[in-house]
């Protein structure tokens, strides 16, 4: 059975593009364009990763974030931030502070994405 991701990120042209890389990759993909729906996507299935976004208005990531440890099933979570007015890799930090698993600074190549993702899904929490 192929791993199922959650992918949240606002832009949802690079959303598409990690997705379709997960997807290539063997892995069942979600996306969500905002937290709020991928908040709603988590709690109707079960995923093994979750790829959010930092910076996204209303719910942002590290709201996510947050959330998401709340849950009873936990899914590995991958933090990924290009910075806008802020530090990306202070963000990430506070991301991995507050629970995730890993941290990616925008931009990247979605490859590098999919094999961090595969590393964390190797490991217990």
């Amino acid at each position: 059975m192929a791993q199922r991701v959650l992918v949240i990120d606002d832009q949802p042209a690079l959303a598409e593009i990690i997705g379709q890389a997960f997807r290539d990759d063997g892995y069942e993909t979600d996306i969500a364009y905002d937290g709020r729906a991928g908040l709603k996507m988590l709690e109707q299935h079960d995923h093994d990763l979750v790829v959010t976004d930092i910076l996204m208005p209303e719910f942002d990531g590290l709201e996510m974030i947050r959330s998401i440890r709340k849950h009873k099933i936990v899914p590995k979570v991958v933090a990924i931030s290009g910075g806008g007015k802020f530090d990306s890799r202070q963000l990430l930090d506070v991301a991995c502070a507050l629970g995730a698993d890993a941290g990616m600074e925008k931009p990247f190549l979605p490859s590098k994405l999919v094999n961090l993702a595969s590393t964390l899904l190797r490991t217990k929490h």
